[in-house]
């Protein structure tokens, strides 16, 4: 069960992360052109390979460099961070209402009471909100 609802979560990430394709650029610009790349700090732990950390997506080849358990830190502490974003916030950010209503009902399943609670109640709001827009369209 929790294999799928984190499947579920990357593939929601991959579709509607809106620095994901920043992140994406930054990160293709480093390894093709490592000669460019200013490291700016570095963790002191003895770790043979280091990732490349962006503080700042405009700054493409300033990074820090940091082992794995220290670049996880930096991300779990980073409220910006956009792999922080909920499920339900990224399902929100599809533009399309019957596609977010079917991303809401799928994610349902993995939920607990209270977060099934939760999107019961986005869903009746949804509803509501197509209904208005419903009536308004008849009126025209």
């Amino acid at each position: 069960m929790q294999a799928g609802i984190n499947n579920f979560k990357r593939q929601l990430k991959k579709e509607y992360d809106p620095i994901r394709k920043q992140r994406e650029w930054a990160s293709y610009q480093c390894l093709k052109h490592p000669e460019k790349v200013v490291v700016t700090s570095e963790c002191c732990c003895n770790h043979k390979r280091k990732h490349l950390h962006h503080t700042n997506y405009n700054d493409v080849f300033s990074v820090m460099k940091l082992c794995p358990q220290c670049h996880n830190k930096i991300h779990k502490e980073n409220p910006f961070e956009s792999n922080n974003y909920s499920t339900t916030d990224l399902i929100c950010m599809e533009p399309d209402q019957t596609k977010r209503m079917m991303l809401l009902a799928y994610a349902l399943q993995f939920a607990t009471t209270e977060q099934t609670e939760n999107v019961e109640s986005m869903i009746i709001d949804l509803l509501a909100v197509n209904t208005e827009a419903e009536v308004i369209n008849e009126r025209s």
